[in-house]
């Protein structure tokens, strides 16, 4: 079963969106630009359409399943503060969704389409939300 946490429409500046600690410094850099999604420990950005296409949708779920779209990561990250901030840091368009407890939580990424999404689906595992 699948719970929705939170849903926003996010502005990708440089067409990215990301998933993060709040307060991380340790965004991914991009390798190659090729890239659908990469993941640090305390953060993953995900290549969208560039901010001139329009926002592009984000949802964080919580639950077991697949999701549209298609998986672009699946990693376990770091949150110390028992939250998560997920949106665009350079726009200044950021959402919270508070977390059960602190420490690490896998979280999987769904782009549709990957590399140039326009929608983003984010799902922690059962449980990992308060």
């Amino acid at each position: 079963m699948k719970r929705l946490l939170a849903t926003a429409s996010i502005p990708p500046v440089y067409g990215q969106v990301s998933v993060h600690a709040p307060g991380t410094v340790d965004l991914p850099e991009w390798v190659t630009g090729e890239e659908s999604a990469l993941a640090s420990e305390h953060a993953v950005v995900i290549a969208t359409q560039m901010d001139t296409d329009g926002d592009v949708a984000l949802s964080v779920l919580e639950g077991d399943g697949p999701e549209a779209g298609e998986l672009v990561s699946d990693a376990d990250l770091s949150f110390p503060e028992a939250s998560l901030e997920f949106g665009s840091i350079v726009a200044n368009a950021l959402h919270r969704v508070r977390l059960a407890t602190a420490g690490y939580t896998r979280v999987r990424v769904y782009a549709d389409p990957p590399g140039l999404a326009r929608s983003v689906v984010v799902v922690l595992d059962p449980g990992a939300a308060s």
